[in-house]
């Protein structure tokens, strides 16, 4: 979690200083963290506490106070902590609340059923009574110090008048002895009452009401304090009482009578109502009118107060903020100004002038949350302010409106609440100028991209585009592309690496700023298309960049355009140039200390890992940088919830097809799913494709497809009729490309022959450089050549020449990187060698690709090389090479952990004594082992 993550849970932690005294408890430098992020980052600790064998008990008392932002908090970390299985049976949550407060719309029961009905938490409701007659007995024994006999009658009278409501018996007898009913006679030497008295004595018949009429008993002024008190909830920083010692005299020489007399208590800096119902009797007695006054002076009050002036640092520990009782655990004087005229509605406020002034402040409280990356409070505050603007104000306040309805739509889109941007963005786009409405639109086009929306992304993209003067069309020639790069090309060549660095410190204007996100958005959208925009509008923002000064968002546009270098050029080495340039931008723009560059550096690293670096990059060293790339991601909330997912996809992609061992691929590829399909039903229909491979490798039977909400979706070919239907262009290529290999490894060359087919007819994504191209083409080879030794005239050619085209194409890969492709390419030049005959020089390169296999440590095409070889052998007559290459190839599929692909051996070659080579062959791998271990 590092010690920068340690930092920013400190409030939620306030031990963790204890444990590492170099964070310090000064926290007024750190944002707070989103929820998402708080998960992860609790998790992680958990799993580092439990390490050791522990057991831990969480307790969360007075849920029926938590807002729906607390309860899902606390939802999202049962799951998580339910999803482990390594730790869920050493953690207990006991949550306790009070059933009564629990009304049918309370958020706290749609959190509860979401808990019940997730399969891995397992819940168990335990409701209490009140206190036995007994129980009574047995306190005033205790606290009276007289025999069971005289006290019974009286605990009678008390269990009978409370309802044996604990609280309520508590507050009963402390009633009984201020008004000295229950009294110490010196005479008798013990506490004496009288029962008749106290069983005709009118008591309230609730909790709420006796602390009421206790509460009579204090002065005027002391009630209004705690009156004051409770309007910030149970909770009140000590800091922000001395600020409210300018609104009222006395509040802190008042609290510590108000401690020892029970009805506060003091913890830290922080004083609290010793029972919530106390707070809640005091604020609900407060007459109505005087409760709104009260809201207005202390809104007004705080709102009021020049922040910059205010000496916090030397009044708490806490920076700019404040512990209070309300939305928040941290809270800023707008916030807290803004929670007491919020309080009281636009409807109760007349003036028009505060009506505005309370929407700033809503405005700012907002901006301030989301800059936190707190945005379920940050949408809070801005409905409120949007209410006090109300719609008459669009004539009247417009430049205002036009703010908060796009601070708005902003935090709406990092919620992943697309209708909600549309919403605020029409608004705003209909009351402002084009160019003042250009940030807007950009959320408008990323929210979109967010939902998978884009083919209007690309579309509209471009029509702001060509409004903006830019030189783009729907549909550029092949001439007119390779003009334009040709001219980017010649742009870039007037600047070294030194001097793209120096364009970065240029100043670069706002207006110039929105159009590159734009610019950026599009380009992500035309990358999940395959769209042939990409080069395009990548070709327009290195353009504009150089002119303007680079930004950096710009740093994925040279990734693209690297990557087009490959895809119209084959020019591998200017595309690594790109991507160093790609990253230097990001890295300079990093040291000039630009706030929130993690997610542009990000995207732009999750852009190169799928595009560039494949080709010169083992698929399980990307595949861990794509987990920290997740990682990362999380931690920015939700903003960031789309890469996140689709970079924890990949990264259990690129380990399967990498041939990371299947049995840890198939733990974090489950966890993956289930995390994928809380935040992100678009991905999971690519990332269960990998559960279905794991499924055909493994021999296992796996519940993937309940994750759908359509139950329609059974199988693969229910998924392939899917993406028809949508006309997801990216899903019916990939889906094609998993029932080949599907096939493939079920040894049916016939139906992934087929489906290789398909997937050469869904352009222009086959032609985009990803791993899914490489895995297609090594895949395609194979099956080109041993369709040719079954085929016969004119197609058998054909498949020759196909086979020899794509073998060809791997030996260009292989300069690039041998520990990728080089095993790839000396196996397609073994099967093309067996093809025509040459029988020696198929040995010899199924050989040199076996030993590359293993010296690159790609277990699964080791596994498939000595299959392969045994094929060669077994075609041959050659019965005792193929039996020992079978069982190698059987010993290494169990290795890698495609136990099912390994029985299909021993399945397809019945006349074979393969039994007796697999036993002989594991007994040499174990003797191989202890003689590792010895040495």
């Amino acid at each position: 979690i590092g010690r920068e993550g340690l930092s920013s849970i400190v409030d939620f932690l306030p031990s963790i200083p204890l444990l590492f005294p170099d964070i310090g408890i000064d926290r007024g430098g750190h944002e707070t963290i989103a929820d998402d992020a708080l998960v992860f980052a609790l998790i992680l600790i958990l799993v580092a506490i439990l390490e050791k064998n522990r057991l831990v008990m969480f307790h969360c008392d007075d849920l029926q106070w938590c807002d729906k932002t607390s309860l899902s908090l606390i939802r999202k970390f049962l799951n998580c902590v339910g999803g482990n299985k390594d730790i869920k049976k050493k953690v207990l949550f006991v949550g306790s609340y009070r059933h009564n407060a629990i009304q049918e719309n309370h958020p706290f029961n749609g959190q509860y059923y979401l808990l019940k009905e997730s399969s891995g938490v397992r819940t168990t409701e335990i409701k209490l009574s009140g206190l036995s007659a007994e129980a009574v007995v047995d306190m005033l024994m205790t606290e009276l110090r007289l025999p069971q006999r005289m006290v019974v009658g009286l605990a009678q009278l008390v269990h009978k008048k409370t309802s044996a409501h604990a609280y309520f018996v508590v507050q009963l007898l402390n009633s009984l002895l201020r008004d000295s009913t229950i009294r110490y006679s010196p005479m008798n030497r013990r506490y004496i009452w009288d029962e008749d008295s106290i069983a005709v004595m009118p008591i309230s018949n609730t909790v709420a009401g006796l602390i009421s009429a206790n509460l009579l008993y204090l002065p005027t002024s002391n009630l209004q304090i705690l009156r004051l008190l409770s309007c910030f909830g149970t909770r009140t920083d000590c800091a922000l009482l001395q600020v409210l010692e300018g609104f009222q005299s006395g509040i802190v020489s008042a609290i510590d009578p108000f401690v020892e007399q029970g009805i506060l208590d003091k913890a830290g800096g922080v004083v609290i109502f010793a029972h919530d119902l106390i707070q809640q009797e005091v604020y609900d007695g407060i007459p109505k009118d005087e409760r709104n006054a009260l809201h207005l002076e202390l809104g007004q009050f705080l709102g009021g107060l020049d922040q910059i002036t205010v000496e916090i640092s030397k009044l708490q520990l806490d920076g700019a903020a404040f512990f209070t009782g309300r939305r928040s655990m941290t809270s800023s004087l707008v916030s807290l100004a803004c929670d007491e005229v919020n309080s009281l509605g636009p409807n109760l406020v007349e003036d028009q002038d505060q009506r505005r002034q309370f929407a700033q402040w809503n405005h700012i409280a907002g901006q301030e949350y989301a800059l936190q990356s707190n945005f379920g409070d940050a949408i809070h505050y801005l409905l409120h302010g949007i209410a006090f603007l109300g719609d008459d104000s669009w004539q009247t306040n417009t430049q205002l409106c036009v703010e908060v309805y796009k601070t708005a739509a902003a935090v709406s889109y990092a919620l992943g609440q697309s209708d909600s941007v549309f919403i605020y963005s029409t608004k705003v786009i209909a009351n402002s100028t084009f160019e003042d409405s250009l940030e807007v639109q950009l959320i408008v086009l990323k929210s979109m991209g967010q939902i998978g929306r884009h083919a209007e992304v690309i579309s509209k993209g471009i029509e702001i585009l060509m409004r903006l003067d830019f030189d783009v069309t729907d549909i550029p020639s092949k001439e007119r592309l390779a003009r334009t790069m040709i001219s980017t090309q010649s742009m870039i060549s007037k600047y070294d690496l030194d001097g793209i660095m120096d364009l970065c410190g240029k100043a670069v204007d706002k207006l110039s700023q929105v159009i590159m996100e734009l610019l950026d958005t599009i380009v992500l959208s035309c990358y999940a298309l395959g769209s042939q925009m990409l080069p395009m509008i990548a070709c327009a923002i290195i353009q504009f960049s150089l002119e303007q000064g680079i930004c950096r968002e710009s740093a994925i546009a040279w990734a693209s355009f690297g990557t087009f270098k490959i895809v119209i050029g084959g020019d591998y080495a200017a595309a690594k140039q790109m991507a160093t340039v790609a990253r230097a931008i990001t890295t300079k723009h990093q040291t000039m200390n630009i706030s929130k560059l993690l997610h542009v550096q990000n995207r732009a690293d999750l852009f190169l890992c799928n595009t560039v670096d494949i080709w010169s990059t083992p698929p399980r060293v990307i595949a861990t940088k794509l987990l920290k790339y997740h990682q990362d991601a999380m931690k920015n909330g939700p903003i960031d919830i789309h890469d996140a997912m689709f970079s924890l996809r990949q990264s259990c992609r690129f380990k399967l097809l990498g041939g990371g061992n299947l049995s840890l691929t198939l733990i974090s590829t489950q966890d993956s799913l289930k995390l994928m399909a809380k935040h992100s039903s678009l991905n999971v229909k690519y990332a269960v494709l990998d559960s279905i491979l794991l499924e055909e490798l493994m021999g296992k039977s796996l519940d993937h497809l309940s994750l759908f909400d359509n139950c329609s979706i059974n199988n693969i070919n229910d998924l392939l009729l899917d993406a028809k239907s949508s006309k997801d262009n990216i899903l019916l290529y990939t889906t094609y490309l998993y029932k080949m290999m599907v096939a493939f490894w079920r040894g049916d060359c016939d139906a992934a022959e087929k489906s290789s087919y398909e997937v050469l007819k869904v352009q222009p994504t086959a032609s985009m450089p990803t791993i899914h191209l490489i895995y297609h083409t090594f895949f395609r080879g194979i099956i080109s050549f041993q369709q040719y030794r079954k085929s016969e005239g004119i197609e058998r050619d054909r498949k020759l020449e196909e086979g020899k085209k794509v073998m060809n194409e791997m030996e260009k890969w292989t300069l690039n990187c041998s520990d990728v492709f080089e095993n790839k390419w000396l196996l397609l030049r073994a099967e093309h060698f067996a093809s025509i005959n040459e029988d020696d020089l198929a040995e010899k390169s199924y050989t040199k690709s076996i030993n590359a296999s293993r010296d690159h440590g790609n277990i699964h095409e080791l596994g498939l090389g000595y299959e392969l070889f045994g094929n060669f052998h077994s075609s041959r007559g050659s019965w005792k090479n193929a039996t020992h290459c079978y069982a190698q190839a059987h010993a290494f599929y169990n290795q890698w952990g495609a136990n099912a692909v390994a029985d299909r051996i021993v399945r397809d070659n019945p006349g074979l004594d393969l039994t007796s080579a697999i036993h002989e062959e594991l007994k040499n791998i174990n003797s191989s082992k202890r003689e590792n271990e010895i040495t």
